[in-house]
């Protein structure tokens, strides 16, 4: 079984949960990707070499259904406020094993929606979002 929220928390990145958002209809799948910031050089008589860098920020995409325009409208209102989520996605198996979490910061980098005819009130969506990672300037005292 799995359960996918959004939690819109308080503007101080802390756990402070202003409101939960649980996706109605699951995704069919949910797809997570991860590219790292890789630098490839050419070496004359050798060729091409790669050197390994850090990971750049996690992406998650999936598409499914709302049942109504009241989910769009909140999910619109994330991004018109331009805020920081926790997305949660917990997985358990039929005899409610826990088989592990994801809870990251993230943002909405995509959001598409359309209705189909004969599908009245039904929204069909894909929603695309990035890691976020926190930053700030660090004071260093001597």
């Amino acid at each position: 079984m799995y359960t996918m929220a959004i939690n819109r928390i308080d503007n101080t990145l802390k756990q402070n949960i202003i409101e939960q958002i649980i996706l109605p209809v699951l995704p069919e799948k949910i797809a997570f990707s991860t590219v790292a910031d890789n630098t490839e050089y050419s070496i004359i008589e050798l060729g091409d070499i790669i050197i390994p860098g850090d990971p750049k920020l996690q992406s998650i995409s999936f598409s499914s259904i709302f049942p109504s325009m009241d989910y769009v409208n909140k999910i619109e209102a994330i991004m018109e406020r331009k805020e920081i989520f926790r997305f949660i996605l917990t997985r358990e198996d039929l005899s409610d094993n826990d088989l592990g979490e994801i809870n990251m910061l993230a943002v909405i980098k995509e959001f598409k929606y359309e209705e189909k005819g004969g599908e009245i009130g039904i929204i069909h969506y894909d929603l695309k979002l990035s890691q976020y990672r926190p930053f700030g300037i660090k004071v260093i005292s001597s």
